[in-house]
């Protein structure tokens, strides 16, 4: 019995071509694959309240910009690669960041 098949349409090639992919990953062939490690999310919300600042003291302290920093608290918008490095080194060293901010 012989089966009429139609060509697959654009889609269903790249979603063949997809699960082909993750087929050879699974064999072990990771050359088909590019794998994109995502940084976890800062909580900025949670770095700010373990220096018991409210946003208005903590923007004035770092030199945040107070609206900036709501947004980014509120998932509005997402902080820059720069402004992320900034906040863990606040997160660690937040009286150190503070005094060579002051001095």
């Amino acid at each position: 019995m012989t089966q009429n098949h139609e060509p697959l349409s654009p889609l269903a090639q790249s979603i063949l071509r997809g699960l082909e992919d993750v087929a050879a990953y699974a064999r072990g062939d990771h050359s088909r694959v590019r794998i994109t490690r995502v940084p976890p999310p800062v909580d900025i919300k949670a770095i700010r309240q373990r220096t018991g600042q409210n946003q208005k003291t903590f923007a004035e302290t770092y030199h945040i910009n107070t609206e900036t920093l709501r947004s980014w608290e509120q998932g509005k918008r997402t902080p820059p690669d720069y402004a992320v490095a900034y906040l863990k080194l606040i997160e660690k060293n937040p009286n150190t960041i503070r005094d060579m901010l002051t001095s």
